[in-house]
């Protein structure tokens, strides 16, 4: 017959460091609005150039925002963002929601990443989801 017995004080500290853990993120993550967005000179320039890239143009819509439409059926809204930042504020990234011109079951979103040389790597992510997730 063999018993296996554990220290109940040990079960604790591994639940304790676990917790520990859980509670100090690498990353905080917030909502940010066009002001916030635009006081960042180098996302307006790669909004730019990417605009530029795509043949696409550059317009006001009429509350203000900017958004970039381009001639490949999505645009782009800059009313707000998602901005994630490393604890360290060595990393960062903007995740913009794109629109499609014809509706479509996906989601995507442009993400700029802040790369070593504080220029922007950009991606288009895309989630395939239903409608009734896009819906909620």
């Amino acid at each position: 017959m063999t018993l296996l017995f554990t220290c109940p004080k040990e079960e604790n500290n591994r639940s304790d460091e676990n917790q520990q853990i859980g509670v100090q993120p690498d990353f905080k993550i917030s909502t940010i609005r066009t002001s916030e967005i635009n006081s960042n000179g180098s996302i307006k320039t790669t909004l730019n150039k990417l605009a530029e890239n795509t043949k696409s143009r550059e317009f006001r819509d009429t509350e203000g925002r900017t958004v970039i439409s381009t001639e490949h059926g999505f645009s782009i809204n800059t009313d707000y963002a998602s901005y994630i930042e490393s604890e360290d504020g060595l990393y960062h990234s903007y995740t913009f929601l794109i629109e499609r011109d014809v509706e479509t079951d996906a989601l995507e979103n442009l993400v700029l990443s802040l790369n070593a040389d504080q220029s922007y790597h950009v991606s288009i992510v895309t989630y395939d989801i239903t409608a009734q997730q896009k819906a909620d």
